[in-house]
């Protein structure tokens, strides 16, 4: 009896590793990885013939992702952090999107109005 219940233990540690060890994915860990996708998506436009963002743009925009939505009670940029939903989308825009515009088109019908919100403040200063 004890035989059978130490290999049905292991043979379900075997069965499940990953669940029991993945860590839920951090804003910084994609952060980190729209930023670094910023020149590719720069050059990917220029190369489009789309010259009307610039990396400082695309730069904005990624660190967005670890900044704190707008919040109202406050009316400061201090409330909940971004959804990691919407944080993947933006990395995706970024990462994929044929020029750094269309992407973030994409991303923007994807994304929830507080994020978008957040985006759309490195657009103002233009």
């Amino acid at each position: 009896m004890k035989l059978h219940f130490a290999a049905a233990i292991i043979a379900g540690c075997c069965l499940v590793p990953a669940c029991a060890s993945t860590e839920p994915e951090r804003l910084a860990d994609i952060q980190a990885r729209a930023l670094s996708g910023c020149d590719g998506s720069i050059r990917r436009s220029r190369a489009a013939g789309d010259y009307d963002y610039d990396l400082g743009t695309c730069e904005c925009v990624a660190g967005r992702i670890t900044t704190p939505l707008w919040s109202d009670e406050n009316s400061s940029y201090s409330g909940a952090p971004m959804p990691i939903k919407d944080a993947k989308a933006i990395a995706a825009a970024i990462n994929k999107g044929v020029t750094f515009a269309e992407g973030l088109e994409e991303a923007r019908s994807k994304i929830s109005v507080p994020s978008s919100n957040s985006v759309n403040t490195c657009f103002a200063k233009r």
